[in-house]
């Protein structure tokens, strides 16, 4: 089963972050192993945003960031009209639209979904999801 990685959490594993908790860390390294780990496209806008704000460390650009991702392994997921879509329809989950639209990517592509987002993990929808701070 895919692991669908949250902008936070394959910040916390690429930039090796003790924010990743331990589980979050050995589902990473089985996800990688089993050649099934992924991460939403809009992550990278989402990186790309932060990164140059300030508002996280990591690699000098999103771009470089995304190239040494997907050298590693990790699949991207692109943003579908059926991931859109169903982004505006989801119930009950905060208006956030990177947040839904990483949420119906999981959902879309039956995935595990690993995140700290509060919200995202207390989201009464019907999504796997791991705590990505465990």
């Amino acid at each position: 089963m895919t692991l669908l990685l949250d902008t936070h959490a394959v910040l916390w594993m690429t930039e090796d972050l003790p924010s990743l908790g331990k589980a979050a860390r050995k589902a990473c390294n089985v996800a990688f192993a089993d050649d099934d780990i992924a991460v939403p496209s809009i992550v990278f806008y989402e990186a790309g945003y932060l990164l140059r704000r300030g508002r996280v460390t990591g690699p000098p650009t999103a771009r470089e960031w995304r190239g040494r991702l997907l050298s590693l392994g990790m699949t991207e997921k692109p943003l579908s009209a059926e991931i859109a879509l169903l982004a505006a329809e989801l119930d009950e989950l905060h208006g956030d639209p990177i947040d839904r639209i990483i949420v119906a990517t999981a959902l879309v592509e039956d995935a595990v979904l690993l995140t700290a987002d509060r919200s995202i993990l207390e989201w009464k929808g019907k999504m796997r999801r791991q705590d990505a701070r465990r």
